[in-house]
């Protein structure tokens, strides 16, 4: 069974919860989340990441400007208690 198959209850489970943004508010919401998270003067982001016309050769996460490590079962127990990441 394919992963995208109809039939199949992960998949459908899957798309039940997320929901699919538009090229334009999509546009606007990735940048104030690298406005808000991303440290756009690190040397790693001018160099990799900035020029977005560029091949993709690194990650957001990478240069975050505050990171804390946390557990995956955090992350989950957080957004459970979210109704919406905005």
């Amino acid at each position: 069974m394919k992963s995208d198959d109809p039939s199949n209850d992960e998949w459908r489970e899957f798309q039940s919860a997320v929901e699919v943004i538009e090229p334009t508010p999509a546009k606007e919401l990735r940048s104030r989340w690298v406005d808000g998270f991303v440290d756009q003067l690190s040397d790693f982001y001018r160099k990799h990441i900035r020029d977005w016309r560029q091949a993709y050769r690194g990650y957001l996460w990478d240069c975050l400007s505050s990171s804390q490590v946390v557990s995956e079962a955090v992350v989950w127990d957080r957004a459970e208690s979210m109704d919406r990441i905005s």
